[in-house]
């Protein structure tokens, strides 16, 4: 059963691929931009976290999908640094 408070982290580590100049390559103007990780798949890497989170609660053939995100991306993040996603059962 899934409760409010209900917490789950999630450790990743940026891959190449991931980041502004790689996440659409036809698009020249991403070229210029540092090499950081991309705030697109920040999200998607929220969402994964929060569907692992989920899974274990849902029957077979459910799923888990976002509605809703309020962030911020602070700071940059270079190819190979460890980040921990935390998720909280809010209600």
């Amino acid at each position: 059963m899934l409760n409010s408070g209900d917490t789950f982290t999630k450790h990743y580590t940026i891959h190449p691929g991931h980041t502004v100049r790689d996440i659409f390559p036809e698009a020249g103007e991403f070229a210029d931009m540092p090499d950081v990780f991309t705030t697109g798949c920040l999200v998607a890497l929220m969402e994964w976290s929060c569907i692992e989170q989920l899974s274990p609660h849902l029957d077979s053939g459910q799923i888990s999908l976002g509605i809703a995100m309020n962030m911020t991306h602070d700071g940059p993040c270079t190819t190979g640094t460890e980040l921990d996603i935390h998720c909280e059962v809010t209600a």
